[in-house]
């Protein structure tokens, strides 16, 4: 037994499991395990590098603290709900975690900096999360970062995704964000002058109810900076607006086809028309008969109408055309300063909060002061 390394138990229905410190890779997918058990002893020297729980009933996190050698970690699919993140300060050489699927409500950040300078790919895709801090973490090696699938409204800490410089990958699709707060932070992402091109990956194609910045569905928002409350809904705002503009743009949308479709129908009849005239010209030409005067002036007449009919159509077209543009930039114009109307109103609200919270501060000061005097004087 001693020599074993690699032990795979996959399938069994196993809900306990023994860990010895001479595994290296151990493969427990598809059961309902719940506890990992090692030795006891906290100078316990646990080598397994891989670690596979993927569909497991797991929960407590704490009990994978022994293993500090780990590489890659596979949590997917278990009952986790809080996930604090001080056991993973040990794993100096982990590159992979993955906890998908699991019912992730709240992240508890470390002591100290949440620290793993050989992380690559890091995903908490498919959980409940709202929002969580970033502010001391340290991931200079990540590659991918997988968001998606949960109710995210914005990452209160994150300025820009420059905090991962080695970012090649980002999933964000799937969440409740706030336009204002997604189109701040993205600019780094977009930039072309970055040393490191980032995959913007937005999920499915699917219809969003409100608006999108780069592809990604998100809502127009009140800022919630100040509050400290998790899942504390956020009122949306422009939501009329949004979907007459909406509304709006489907009916230009549909005149624009159907002139374009009219226009080609057009210009097919005079293009067969031409193709028409000239087989029989043709034709005429080649049985040597006598043209007449009238029949030069004829056919001439009707190339004249066809010539003119073809610079209505050319001159329509352009006008269309010139038409279509000016529209397209102002809506986008209106979409701007729509947009800039909502990220002003964000930082008046985060003022008037963090200026209600001081009041709040004060007269609970002023109270406990006066409570204090009257105590005295009694």
């Amino acid at each position: 037994m001693e020599k074993l390394r690699i032990v795979r138990l996959e399938a069994l229905g196993l809900e306990s499991v023994f860990v010895r410190e001479h595994f290296e890779e151990l493969h427990l997918s598809g059961n309902r395990i719940v506890n990992l058990t090692t030795t006891g002893s906290p100078r316990s020297n646990c080598h397994l590098k891989v670690l596979d729980l993927r569909k497991n009933q797991f929960v407590n996190v704490s009990q994978l603290q022994p293993f500090g050698e780990l590489v890659e970690l596979q949590l997917d699919d278990n009952q986790i709900t809080v996930l604090p993140l001080e056991p993973f300060t040990r794993m100096s050489q982990l590159r992979v975690l993955s906890l998908a699927g699991n019912r992730i409500n709240q992240i508890v950040p470390s002591v100290a900096r949440f620290e793993l300078g050989e992380l690559e790919y890091f995903s908490l895709a498919r959980n409940e999360l709202v929002r969580f801090g970033t502010a001391n973490w340290e991931l200079p090696s990540l590659k991918a970062l997988l968001l998606n699938n949960n109710r995210l409204v914005e990452l209160p800490d994150l300025s820009d995704f420059e905090q991962f410089f080695s970012l090649e990958q980002l999933t964000l699709g799937a969440n409740d964000w706030s336009c204002s707060w997604l189109d701040s932070v993205l600019g780094s992402v977009l930039r072309e002058d970055r040393e490191t091109s980032i995959k913007l990956d937005n999920g499915p194609n699917t219809e969003c109810p409100s608006e999108k910045v780069s592809g990604i569905c998100c809502k127009f928002t009140i800022s919630s900076s100040n509050d400290t409350t998790p899942g504390t809904a956020s009122s949306e705002l422009f939501v009329p607006e949004i979907h007459q503009a909406r509304e709006q743009t489907e009916k230009l949308t549909a005149i624009h086809d159907e002139f374009k479709r009219s226009w080609d129908e057009r210009l097919k009849a005079l293009h067969t028309k031409l193709q028409s005239m000239l087989v029989i010209a043709m034709a005429e030409l080649q049985t040597k008969k006598p043209v007449t005067v009238l029949q030069v002036t004829q056919l001439r007449q009707e190339l004249e109408g066809l010539r003119n009919q073809s610079k209505s159509l050319e001159t329509g077209k352009e006008l269309h055309h010139r038409m279509e543009k000016r529209l397209a930039h102002f809506m986008i114009e209106m979409k701007n300063k729509l947009l800039q109307q909502t990220i002003e109103t964000d930082k008046l609200l985060s003022q008037v909060n963090e200026l209600r919270y001081r009041f709040d501060q004060q007269l609970k000061e002023r109270t406990a002061e006066n409570v204090t005097s009257s105590q005295s004087t009694v």
